[in-house]
């Protein structure tokens, strides 16, 4: 499991890098998120998760073999939607671990490894990120754009209702996911 992240070079060309999932954080991954993963429609997607990237939440995308996790802080836990090559989604709301869990958590890390990589080289560096394989690129298209596909779609609905479509959405994701797992 790889985080996958956008960086530019002195030519501001957007490149990908990518750097190891840490053990721990993919233990818990393995153990606290996939097993509550749970098929959801494209449509649920285009009234719900379409809306994410445009609000101030803080994501991350790890890479697993044919599959990207987009994992997106939440109140109070971490969303995840899977997105499989072949168009599958799946995703899960997964609660914080106990009160008295650091917030410096396995989620926390499962967001910000990868988010403060992409905005502090020290970060970059530290996490041991390095420009993406041309496989992992390859495989990162493939599944982000089974969400490109769904854009016209979301476009035509905030069309149809553009002064409520993220409130909407957000209260979508809100009802789907109550309290979390």
């Amino acid at each position: 499991m790889r985080y996958l992240i956008w960086t530019t070079d002195e030519q501001s060309d957007l490149l990908y890098a990518s750097a190891p999932v840490q053990e721990p954080h993919q233990a818990y991954f393995s153990a606290s998120v996939m097993p509550h993963l749970r098929p959801v429609t494209a449509d649920f997607y285009i009234g719900s998760f379409a809306v994410l990237v445009q609000t101030t939440a803080r994501w991350s995308y790890l890479l697993a073999e044919d599959k990207l996790y987009w994992c997106i802080l939440w109140t109070p836990g971490m969303l995840v939607l899977e997105i499989s090559e072949e168009g599958t989604l799946r995703a899960a709301a997964i609660r914080r671990g106990p009160a008295n869990e650091p917030a410096t958590g396995p989620q926390h890390h499962l967001v910000f490894d990868a988010w403060n990589a992409q905005e502090d080289a020290s970060h970059y560096r530290a996490n041991g990120f390095a420009p993406a394989t041309e496989q992992e690129r390859s495989r990162f298209t493939r599944c982000i754009s089974q969400l490109d596909r769904l854009a016209p779609q979301v476009d035509a609905r905030f069309q149809e209702k553009p002064e409520t479509f993220l409130a909407d959405c957000i209260a979508n994701i809100a009802q789907w996911a109550g309290n979390g797992r």
